[in-house]
């Protein structure tokens, strides 16, 4: 995940959570990066004969913080044996040798988000998020998906504080969130895609001051003209014009085109934008009803055409 906790997102940043560690009874407010272990020079001091001297580092990143282990550290996640680096979110419970550490979170405000929904990307179908909602092929799911790539019990979304979060639960296809598996979990934002295997839905806050969102659509990746044999311009030397015809649009305005040496002038843009250092032996003057183009080359030279 990225290491910016402010990055813009719809024009907001994403700095208007603050995340917090509660051990045995004492809250700490979550600042930038911090290590645990039971060093005196740690951030967080716990003590224990599992714990090694600097046993884990916490990383506060855009969509919540990261824990890494130190060494040969091992560690538990929601009562589960973890290896490796994980992600994660409210009400996550860390085990450090005998010590329970709980993830929380503090909002002053909201951000105007009334509800949250997951929407297919190939047939828009609206789905509402509860606040702990459950994802997968069990009946028991508030998205039931039918899809043998799918585990039973896939992936959870969770609301705190309006906000919402995502979790893995050690689905056998994963997790990915803007084409990037996630390990653990981490916060959503409005217009994120997230897959289950195959299956793809849109984020999408309901509020006030919301982007309206939609998925890509085929023609969204295809040119806006394309040039074949039976449309493109022709030159007066054969070489294929890079210049839309515009005369309807000229017509259309009441503007009289003079159509000499059109061909020409195009054939002499294109050699223009080929080679900058090369100039017309002379400056043609204008008329008056003319709408001209004036080319400036590397020499200073200024030539124009109609």
């Amino acid at each position: 995940m990225d290491t910016e906790t402010n990055t813009e997102i719809n024009g907001e940043t994403t700095a208007d959570i603050a995340y917090l560690l509660k051990i045995e009874g004492e809250t700490l407010l979550v600042q930038g990066n911090l290590t645990i272990g039971r060093h005196i020079d740690n951030d967080i001091i716990v003590a224990g004969e599992d714990v090694l001297d600097f046993h884990l580092r916490l990383e506060l990143c855009e969509r919540g913080p990261n824990v890494i282990p130190l060494g040969n550290a091992t560690f538990a996640l929601n009562g589960n044996e973890v290896e490796g680096i994980w992600s994660l979110i409210p009400g996550d419970v860390l085990g450090i040798g005998v010590v329970a550490v709980h993830v929380g979170i503090e909002r002053e405000q909201a951000d105007g988000i009334r509800a949250w929904v997951l929407a297919e990307q190939d047939t828009e179908r609206i789905h509402d998020i509860a606040d702990d909602f459950l994802i997968g092929r069990h009946p028991e799911c508030g998205l039931q998906l039918d899809s043998e790539h799918v585990s039973r019990r896939h992936a959870r979304i969770v609301q705190v504080a309006g906000g919402v979060w995502i979790q893995d639960l050690g689905s056998a296809n994963g997790t990915q969130l803007n084409g990037r598996t996630i390990r653990g979990g981490c916060r959503l934002l409005h217009g994120d895609e997230v897959r289950f295997d195959e299956l793809a839905f849109r984020v999408r806050g309901i509020g006030e001051d919301l982007t309206v969102m939609r998925p890509f659509r085929d023609e969204d990746l295809r040119p806006i003209r394309v040039l074949d044999g039976s449309t493109s311009n022709e030159t007066s030397e054969g070489g294929r014009s890079l210049v839309a015809n515009i005369e309807s649009s000229i017509k259309k305005r009441g503007v009289s085109q003079q159509r000499n040496n059109t061909a020409t002038s195009v054939s002499s843009v294109a050699r223009l934008q080929a080679a900058p250092n090369v100039s017309t032996q002379r400056r043609a003057t204008p008329a008056q009803d003319q709408h001209v183009l004036e080319g400036l080359s590397d020499s200073g030279k200024v030539n124009t055409f109609r």
